[in-house]
């Protein structure tokens, strides 16, 4: 998995390509640990991304927590929202 960081202010956005696998989510929790105790919000770019795993969806939930709720997903795939669907993801975390 690609992850690009870029910021806005006081908000990241964090785009991601391939898959986030067992493999790829502690690549992802790195880039959480990473942003600054002053960022307030948060963006994840799903456009590019095909994959999402049970660990990925774990951390979506650490950085939805790291954020204190001020995350939001932006262009996930249909098959990406069933899985947010199922799991119930997508009553948690905001979807644009």
């Amino acid at each position: 998995m690609t992850i690009t960081k870029t910021e806005n202010g006081n908000t990241v956005t964090l785009t991601l390509e391939g898959w986030m696998d067992t493999q790829a989510a502690p690549e992802f929790q790195k880039e959480l640990e990473g942003i600054d105790e002053k960022t307030e919000s948060m963006v994840i770019d799903m456009e590019k991304l095909q994959y999402i795993s049970s660990a990925g969806i774990r951390q979506l939930v650490a950085g939805y927590k790291k954020m204190n709720g001020q995350l939001a997903i932006k262009n996930a795939s249909v098959e990406l929202m069933d899985i947010f669907h199922i799991t119930g993801i997508d009553r948690m975390i905001r979807f644009e």
